[in-house]
């Protein structure tokens, strides 16, 4: 029987409105979010290193296709880096370098530009590096951005004058004390990230930065990532007060009196399913004596958390600002990776932390420490 057939007027009607949704421009977005569910679904293959090295090689050729067909503005700039990438990936220097030449030094962003010296440098294209660094440098800028660049220039690029510079600038524009000391936050975080310094240096100019900037929040966060250096079983950690995703202020001090979990985590990451899962268990076994637990998200994109939140079912208080791992949390308690548990005892002193929800010794420790914490008065 002809298929055709079984279409009615109704749905025929419909297909001109069809034809123009599909024609409709993917965003850079929409095509990763479409690859990275080929690239999970490649990891699950019998044969997974070669299905992943063939979902790169579709990688390639769908954002070949769309830039050429469907890139508009920034996705032009940040497509062609993606792409660049891909090649590298599969060990095609020749390509890569073919696509990196097609960025647009005259219509990229200072940041998409850092982005190309960097693969420049990776590439061996030492001119082009130069060219790249110094036309981002000359671009205005949004702050953050031009504290990225400054980041970039002193730690993967090894320009340190330059950076120095970029922050010297920031400096010299800053109004007040606020500003300033969130100019040294960035300065001292790009200290970390240099091959020619140690921990400690970084945690001396954190230190550093508490003091002289004692009543700014970039100096509170200075101060707190110290301290939360220094978390130790047994211990207090850091004094949080959050706003959950229904509006409302959590402190930590409120809790005192309950066996307290904080999950730090995000719906991008691989192992967000297992970790929900985990911790609904828990819930299910020791909600009713008690047991609270706050999910705090490094997700990017509040809407991206709240609906994966939404689909697991998520019951307990949760914490997302949208803001990354840029998240106050996150910063005062120096996380880093997800995902990490913490566990608090009635007193608010930890129990255990650092934990990974993803091991079964740590999800065996975790399920225990919470077990004995319930039974202590």
């Amino acid at each position: 029987m002809n298929c055709l057939r079984l279409v009615s007027v109704v749905a025929l009607s419909t297909l001109p409105l069809l034809a123009q949704e599909a024609a409709k421009p993917r965003t850079l977005a929409d095509l990763r979010q479409h690859l990275a569910e080929r690239f999970r679904a490649a990891q699950k293959q019998e044969k997974p290193r070669q299905a992943v090295q063939a979902t790169l090689a579709d990688q390639a050729r769908e954002l070949e296709s769309f830039l050429q067909h469907e890139a508009k503005g920034d996705d032009v700039h940040n497509g062609r880096l993606m792409l660049v990438d891909t090649y590298l990936n599969l060990g095609d220097r020749d390509q890569a370098k073919t696509a990196l030449t097609g960025l647009d030094t005259d219509k990229a962003p200072a940041m998409a530009l850092i982005a190309g010296a960097q693969l420049a440098q990776v590439l061996g294209l030492k001119e082009q590096r130069q060219a790249w660094v110094d036309a981002a440098i000359s671009k205005p800028a949004p702050f953050v951005d031009r504290m990225a660049l400054g980041m970039h220039l002193m730690t993967v690029l090894r320009e340190v004058k330059k950076g120095d510079k970029i922050f010297q600038d920031a400096l010299d524009a800053a109004k007040n004390d606020e500003e300033r000391s969130e100019v040294r936050w960035y300065q001292v975080a790009a200290l970390r990230e240099r091959e020619d310094r140690d921990d400690e240096a970084y945690y001396k100019a954190l230190d550093a930065l508490g003091r002289e900037f004692p009543q700014t929040t970039w100096g509170g966060i200075a101060r707190d990532r110290v301290l939360a250096a220094e978390h130790a079983v047994g211990k207090p950690p850091v004094p949080l007060t959050l706003t959950t995703t229904d509006g409302k202020t959590l402190s930590l001090a409120a809790l005192h009196g309950k066996v307290v979990v904080l999950d730090f985590g995000a719906s991008w990451s691989e192992h967000a399913e297992a970790t929900a899962d985990f911790l609904l268990v828990l819930h299910g076994k020791f909600a009713d004596q008690g047991l609270q637990i706050v999910s705090i998200s490094v997700d990017d994109h509040r809407a991206e958390f709240d609906a994966f939140a939404q689909r697991k079912k998520l019951p307990w208080r949760k914490v997302c600002e949208g803001r990354g791992f840029q998240s106050h949390a996150a910063l005062r308690y120096n996380v880093e990776s997800i995902p990490l548990v913490m566990v608090l005892d009635k007193k608010g002193l930890i129990a255990g932390f650092n934990l990974l929800p993803t091991e079964d010794r740590d999800r065996k420790r975790i399920d225990e420490l919470i077990g004995a914490a319930l039974a202590r008065d």
